[in-house]
């Protein structure tokens, strides 16, 4: 008796396993892109423009925010030559990867 309990429990586990297993795959949904995506703005036209000389960080080291406050400042404008509200960001990345520090 307790023989016939253990296969039966065994066999309702894996009957049970089976129902999740093709339920999954069947209900699963794969496909792929076959185009690009395209988007469609309206006028995006933003223009930026220097004002001071390029940042040059040669022979640099750090320096307290009150110094720094003391030197020359980079000066840029961003302007939207658009009427719609633009949202963007502005990032300093060095263009030199090669960096040296003693």
């Amino acid at each position: 008796m307790k023989k016939k309990i253990i296969i039966l429990t065994i066999s309702l586990i894996g009957i049970t396993g089976i129902i999740v297993g093709v339920s999954l795959a069947f209900f699963s949904v794969g496909g792929s892109q076959e185009t690009a995506n395209t988007f469609t703005s309206g006028c995006l036209s933003i223009s930026l423009t220097d004002e001071s000389t390029a940042i040059n960080l040669e022979n640099a080291y750090p320096i307290t925010d009150i110094e720094g406050l003391e030197t020359t400042s980079y000066d840029f404008t961003v302007k939207n030559n658009c009427n719609s509200a633009t949202n963007y960001q502005i990032n300093l990345e060095s263009l030199n990867q090669v960096a040296s520090f003693t």
